[in-house]
């Protein structure tokens, strides 16, 4: 009675085992035809590659606009205050243009006694 009992059970766990193995191979020839028909339509082909294009865009634009943003964040408060008081310059406006020039022509002392 026992053996009996045995093999139906091995039985029903070999069918068991069979049939999700059945499944899995399903499943598997699934995914392979529908990749087959994506890859067969030039359309959703293209649409595949802009879509893996716009995002390794924007994972590594935001990877490195987090970097860029953190240095300049550190810059900032890495720097003493006063050191960001007196190199502040505006080099775009045409007035420091001009007092680079006056200052290396010798009138070093002048602006030295402006000093406070």
């Amino acid at each position: 009675v026992q053996l009996r009992r045995m093999e139906k059970e091995a039985a029903a766990s070999l069918l068991s085992r069979l049939e999700s193995i059945r499944l899995h191979y399903q499943s598997i020839n699934q995914i392979g035809a529908s990749i087959k028909e994506s890859v067969s339509d030039p359309r959703q082909c293209a649409q595949a590659i802009a879509l893996v294009t716009a995002l390794s865009l924007g994972f590594f634009g935001a990877r490195n606009g987090t970097r860029v943003f953190g240095n300049y964040i550190s810059a900032r408060l890495g720097r003493p205050q006063l050191v960001r008081e007196t190199s502040r310059r505006n080099w775009l406006a045409p007035s420091t243009w001009f007092s680079l020039k006056t200052l290396s022509n010798g009138s070093k002392a002048k602006a030295i006694d402006q000093v406070p």
